[in-house]
């Protein structure tokens, strides 16, 4: 399954990008997506997902900058996440 988003920063999920779409991410299962729903912003109608800063984004430019930063949040939270189980799974001597 991959995420994307639309220029509109509207976030979709499926089997392949769609053209005309931004790829955001790659992954597997419930928890990819329920990880991309709790980083985006949620429109009004409290269905819609939005990569933060594209809608209100100038530009191309501002648009495609708004998605990096979304992407790298994404690895960040990632990489934490993983060193935490790491130390949590590790026994420390008192």
């Amino acid at each position: 399954m991959v995420a994307y988003c639309w220029q509109t920063g509207v976030i979709g999920f499926g089997p392949r990008v769609p053209q005309g779409a931004m790829l955001i991410v790659g992954g597997a299962g419930k928890k990819f997506r329920a990880e991309i729903e709790v980083m985006a912003r949620h429109a009004y109608d409290g269905a819609t997902l939005l990569v933060p800063g594209i809608p209100e984004a100038d530009g191309e430019e501002a648009k495609l900058e708004a998605l990096d930063k979304f992407i790298d949040w994404f690895f960040q939270r990632q990489l934490k996440k993983t060193a935490i189980r790491k130390a949590e799974s590790q026994e420390f001597d008192t």
